[in-house]
């Protein structure tokens, strides 16, 4: 009987050994599991009415006006919700050339179909009318984030002369409020606008 219950011990402790060797049935592991780095998001906002900006001549008269629906795309960090990046631009466009003191026009903006515009169908753009971008997806390092505000300076024009224009965005109540500031006073290369003209709400 001694001996049958020195075996079973033996048994035992061979099976509790060869247990903790493995792991043991049922054992989890103590590396925590990473969290995942969130992306970033993306918010769309769009103006019901046309706005306008200026397409300046050789001498920086305002010489072409520019009228549409102004639409944005903002690229946030979803942690610090500071603006990381942007896309601008206006659709259903038309240009007018007007009247300015050195008679001169200006030089007519380039168009796209709206179908080539990323959030095209999220912003319901009319695709049947041209579109401006007038500010693509791409490194911004002068976008200064504020309290509600964001701005970048965008362009650059030859003979180092620095960024064409300055754009700027507010957030009021519910409404994102922009304009553009021309830079370049040697060639008048940037786009030019009234304060606070463009509208956009979001969608």
């Amino acid at each position: 009987m001694k001996r049958h219950l020195n075996w079973m011990l033996l048994v035992a402790f061979l099976l509790l050994a060869l247990g903790s060797a493995c792991g043991g049935a049922g054992t989890t592991s103590s590396t925590p599991t990473p969290t995942p780095t969130p992306t970033a998001t993306y918010e769309l906002w769009k103006g019901a009415l046309p706005s306008t900006y200026y397409s300046l001549n050789i001498y920086g008269d305002r010489a072409l006006k520019v009228t549409g629906k102004p639409w944005l795309v903002i690229k946030r960090d979803p942690v610090t919700l500071l603006v990381l990046d942007c896309e601008f631009g206006f659709s259903e466009i038309t240009q007018v050339q007007i009247p300015n003191a050195n008679n001169m026009p200006g030089s007519p903006e380039p168009t796209l179909a709206a179908t080539t515009i990323d959030y095209c169908t999220k912003l319901q753009l009319d695709t049947t009318k041209p579109v401006t971008l007038c500010v693509g997806w791409g490194s911004k390092p002068s976008l200064i984030n504020g309290v509600q505000t964001f701005s970048f300076k965008a362009g650059a024009s030859p003979g180092g002369v620095g960024y064409n224009e300055n754009w700027s965005f507010s957030l009021l109540s519910l409404t994102l409020w922009g304009d553009v500031t021309n830079l370049d006073k040697t060639y008048f290369l940037g786009r030019d606008s009234d304060s606070k003209a463009f509208s956009l709400s979001k969608m």
